[in-house]
């Protein structure tokens, strides 16, 4: 059986022409370049389509689909030379492949078809020289498939804002026309799920579709809003086989999710419970990737499986295609598609409000994750957006909760991780940094009974006071240091400097405030630690270089002491009721994941 798997596709609007390269490659001989649909060359100039967004991803379609054959369809008008490429990496170098030419005369008025020979390239493409002045107008690959392995899907789209109206407003629009109002199998199989935890739109903000459904929700945190998504996509009729949960603050191109349902369709048996998982591209550099999955790292940090690809480049796009093997993979829900068996075998989200509530459901679901170049979002990037209201507390209190509900990550030290959260603040001066760890193990050893009760915007709102208070650094002239030096720069340190910093608790304890230095030192403000810089300092200032922003960090000598009996309290509580402490948690799961919880939580 037939079937188009991707259309070839040119950049549509300003922001994305500046990024044509993950489009098509030129050499200059370009006239218009794709904006409306259509690219020009001037006589004997030459175009690649082996790009992120425009190569096929052969090597993964062979892998996870009965893909058996694929043939490229394109709309040209002039004299041309076509040639089909392969690449893999050969020796961790990009090996091209000629894997087909054609001379060909083309009017406009047919397509013109051509065949990949059968081959075990990683990813497919095609080059165009021209031979007269050439339009090329559009295209597509289609992919042959075992007729027999091809299933009925019904996709649905989860997409939760809140306060983000422009984003959500303009993506909807942009999948009303790009899936909904084409004549193609996916328009009569898609619908799109609106949950709005703000309640500042209304139905009216977007298209009348009888496929675009709108949702008021409680202001329940990423959480509350997916678990809404997911309840409604069930209830549609029909009922989603999949439900994909996107961000409402992304830029989408709707081939993503095209691409993502003939994946679905066409999938093998034995993936059929995978996720599938989109890549976030930075949204201020559209070439380069942060993620497309995820992994908990041995002490509890969430951070990307592969590197920071630049998808300009032909080496990274290839790189990307790759098996990744890791521990505790998981897909963040940016863009995430998930069988709706797989919901009902595990349940719905914890009622985490936000942060780890997607790294906890894909580790309870021991979720196998499916990847491809080409399907995924534009995010803004998260470069200087610590805050310890949710770096520390909601990060550090919700992978407790997951690992004592589900019990995933079990050799992952997350109360060590607390622990060294809490010491790190202090010798940072950052009290209320060092409060917040605190406070999430605390919130953690009270049980489920907690996080069960709708409290999560108020608990956001409460350790909010507690973040740093940053300005712009122009107005801390007066400081007397230099404002724009490297804070994660440090030294080593020495011998003696080590044993004092340890012994008096970088000046906290045994150590007179007036033998303190007094100048300024420059440290990180967020997770960064210099040691040697702070040592024995009596002010710092914590910087943020991303955004040219700071705060002064004093040395609180009564605080300290404050907060050093609330630890010893705190885990004297815990060595005592640890076991009970995870039996409650262990024991209400089922209750916290299960519809009728989520019905009275969310009030419909």
């Amino acid at each position: 059986m037939k079937q188009i798997i991707q259309h070839i596709l040119f950049p549509d609007d300003d922001a994305l022409f500046n990024y044509r390269e993950l489009f098509y490659r030129h050499d200059g001989m370009v006239t218009e370049g794709g904006k409306r649909g259509i690219l020009c060359l001037n006589k004997y100039g030459t175009v690649e389509f082996c790009t992120y967004f425009n190569g096929v991803s052969y090597g993964k379609w062979r892998q996870y689909t009965t893909i058996s054959q694929i043939l490229l369809n394109l709309i040209v008008e002039g004299e041309f030379e076509i040639t089909l490429c392969g690449y893999s990496l050969v020796n961790g170098i990009p090996a091209r492949k000629v894997l087909g030419k054609q001379h060909i005369v083309s009017d406009g008025n047919e397509k013109v078809c051509v065949e990949y020979p059968e081959s075990r390239e990683e990813i497919l493409g095609f080059e165009i020289r021209a031979f007269s002045e050439l339009k090329i107008l559009g295209g597509y690959y289609e992919g042959v498939f075992e007729a027999e392995n091809v299933k009925d899907i019904e996709l649905a789209l989860s997409t939760t804002t809140c306060w983000k109206e422009e984003y959500i407003i303009k993506n909807i629009q942009r999948l009303k026309k790009g899936i909904l109002d084409l004549d193609e199998e996916i328009s009569g199989h898609f619908n799109i799920h609106i949950v709005d935890n703000g309640r500042t739109l209304k139905r009216e903000d977007f298209p009348d579709d009888g496929r675009i459904y709108y949702h008021p929700n409680k202001n329940v945190g990423g959480a509350g809003g997916y678990a809404r998504g997911m309840i409604e996509c069930c209830r549609q009729i029909p009922k989603a086989t999949h439900v994909l949960l996107m961000d409402d603050d992304v830029m989408i191109l709707p081939e993503s999710i095209y691409r993502t349902y003939v994946l679905l369709k066409n999938v093998k048996e034995e993936y059929s419970s995978s996720f599938v998982g989109g890549a976030m591209l930075v949204m201020e550099e559209k070439n380069f990737q942060h993620e497309d999955m995820g992994t908990v790292d041995d002490i509890g940090t969430f951070i990307p499986l592969k590197p920071r690809f630049n998808h300009f480049s032909l080496f990274d796009n290839l790189c990307n295609e790759k098996t990744y093997h890791g521990n505790n993979k998981y897909q963040a829900w940016w863009y995430c598609c998930i069988p709706m068996k797989i919901i009902e075998k595990n349940g719905l989200p914890l009622p985490l409000f936000i942060r780890g509530d997607d790294v906890e459901y894909s580790l309870r679901c021991k979720a196998d994750i499916m990847t491809m170049n080409g399907i995924g979002i534009w995010h803004m990037g998260f470069y200087g957006k610590y805050s310890a209201s949710m770096n520390v507390y909601q990060e550090c209190r919700n992978l407790l909760i997951a690992q004592a509900t589900s019990g995933i990550l079990p050799r992952v030290d997350l109360v060590g991780r607390i622990k060294k959260m809490y010491r790190d603040n202090i010798l940072k001066h950052n009290y209320g940094a060092a409060e917040l760890s605190l406070k999430a193990f605390e919130d953690y050893m009270k049980g489920p009974a907690f996080i069960m009760q709708d409290r999560g915007e108020a608990i956001i709102k409460e350790n909010g006071e507690l973040n740093l208070k940053l300005c712009p650094l122009e107005q801390m002239k007066d400081v007397g240091i230099n404002l724009y030096e490297d804070p994660y720069w440090d030294s080593q340190r020495g011998f003696l400097k080590k044993w004092l910093y340890r012994i008096t608790y970088n000046g906290h304890r045994f150590w007179p405030e007036r033998l303190l230095g007094k100048k300024p030192v420059v440290i990180p403000f967020d997770f960064g630690y210099t040691p040697s810089k702070m040592a024995m300092k009596r002010t710092y200032l914590a910087v943020n270089p991303i955004q040219q922003t700071g705060s002064i960090c004093e040395i609180n000598k009564k605080k300290f002491r404050e907060l050093q009996r609330r630890y010893y309290r705190d885990f004297l509580y815990y060595n005592l009721h640890q076991k009970d402490i995870v039996n409650r948690y262990r024991k209400a799961s089922k209750v916290m994941t299960s519809e009728k919880f989520w019905r009275k939580y969310l009030g419909i």
